[in-house]
């Protein structure tokens, strides 16, 4: 029995099932929800939110008010000073209660909501902004890493190759066939291929830590990607249309169009401030005084009262020419938020045509490079059969060589730019990337 547990514990089905490999929607998404830019911007978010809601219950809701006052010890103002021990009684105490509920006082505290409602708004675009940069981020770190996974395993098979010429050589040697400069000259490139091998290494260990950093993981962690998958040959949208789509799409132009409205918010508000205010609101209002042991007469008030109040006052130190600074400053504001939405519809159409010219680039570029990498091979292989046979010498095998490693590494790193740059372009045009 025991010899049987131990085979069942051994076996490969009961053994951990080893990470599946990482997909770029599944790091973005992972890399999200640990990245505290993404963080701050949400918690902005619900201050903003809160801050809403605050005004928006100010602007809709009656207030309270409440308050009681007593002096249990010492000379007790309301009473001529009298001494008092130590003594707190009931009647001895006021008491002061009310409800007001603000009907209309010339639309200050509804202009207050909508300038918090467009803040909160302005704070959820800035949102998704931050989210559209930590993706980008996030898929570059994906791609990178894929790509010096790509480049050590090159390196490696290319090291491996330059070992196998140099035992070649090393034979044909001996038997006579080849020189010693021959030989000096595939060890040559035998070490030069450890050398690159090092340094992909070396690039490959950066990129693993930037990829599990973004993961808030260790970086000795074990990570394995989704295979590469060759550039989309399907047509793009026509370029009109994605540039209509970002001056829409993009959040940080949903916020800047948000931001140019909140400035008129804060114009009416600062116009609405310097002209007199009219208020009309309800009051109920309970007061118990302090009567000392006496029948409390309540001074003739009625008690509770109740009543609406219309009320029409200047701004607080009003003197005509404060109010005209500021109606004239919150101007200046307004147009400045104009002038700038302008700058970034320009700036936005430059992103999508240079984000789109560079996309163009590296998909015709993979097609090419994945072309010349056919034919490096191909000639790589006859190279190599020839040299065998002694009819070609070891400079032109070591020239075939280093094109067949230059055609996989300039294809691999078109195919890495081709994903960077559909990235790029989606998020120049506004689409969401971490959906």
């Amino acid at each position: 029995m025991l010899l049987a547990v131990l085979a069942l514990a051994a076996s490969p089905a009961l053994a951990q099932a080893p990470a599946a490999p990482w997909s770029p929607k599944a790091f973005v998404a992972a890399a999200l929800e640990t990245s505290p830019e993404v963080e701050q911007a949400r918690q902005v978010l619900a201050s903003a939110d809160a801050a809403y809601g605050a005004d928006l219950f100010t602007a809709v809701l009656p207030s309270l008010s409440f308050s009681a006052n007593a002096y249990p010890w010492g000379n007790n103002p309301g009473n001529g000073y009298a001494f008092n021990s130590w003594r707190l009684n009931r009647r001895e105490t006021s008491v002061n209660a009310g409800l007001t509920w603000t009907l209309f006082n010339s639309f200050q505290d509804s202009l207050q909501a909508r300038f918090s409602y467009q803040s909160r708004e302005i704070a959820r675009r800035a949102l998704d902004d931050v989210l559209q940069a930590q993706a980008l981020k996030a898929l570059q770190g994906f791609h990178d890493l894929r790509l010096n996974d790509a480049l050590a395993g090159v390196a490696r098979r290319d090291l491996e190759t330059q070992q196998a010429q140099y035992g070649l050589t090393q034979d044909l040697y001996r038997h006579g066939m080849k020189s010693l400069s021959d030989l000096l000259k595939t060890e040559t490139d035998w070490r030069s291929s450890e050398l690159r091998l090092e340094s992909a290494q070396a690039a490959r260990k950066l990129s693993a830590f930037r990829f599990t950093e973004l993961l808030a993981r260790a970086p000795e962690e074990a990570v394995s990607l989704e295979a590469a998958v060759p550039p989309e040959a399907s047509a793009l949208p026509p370029l009109d249309e994605d540039l209509r789509r970002a001056a829409v799409e993009r959040p940080d132009m949903a916020r800047l169009r948000l931001e140019n409205d909140r400035t008129r918010t804060a114009f009416l508000q600062s116009v609405r401030g310097a002209a007199p205010s009219l208020s009309f609101a309800y009051q109920r209002n309970y007061q118990e005084y302090a009567s000392f042991g006496l029948p409390s007469s309540g001074f003739g008030i009625r008690n509770p009262n109740h009543y609406f109040a219309l009320n029409l006052s200047l701004p607080t130190g009003f003197n005509f020419g404060t109010q005209y600074e500021k109606v004239r400053g919150a101007r200046a504001d307004r147009s400045a938020s104009d002038a700038a939405r302008r700058a970034l519809e320009r700036t936005v159409r430059d992103d999508v045509y240079s984000a789109r010219v560079a996309l163009d680039a590296a998909r015709r570029s993979y097609a090419v490079s994945a072309i010349k990498e056919d034919i490096a091979k191909r000639n790589l292989e006859l190279v190599t059969e020839q040299y065998r046979q002694g009819s070609a010498d070891v400079i032109r095998l070591s020239q075939a060589q280093l094109d067949h490693v230059t055609a996989q590494v300039e294809r691999m790193r078109a195919l890495h730019d081709a994903d960077v740059s559909r990235a790029q372009y989606r998020k120049a045009v506004g689409e969401p990337l971490w959906r």
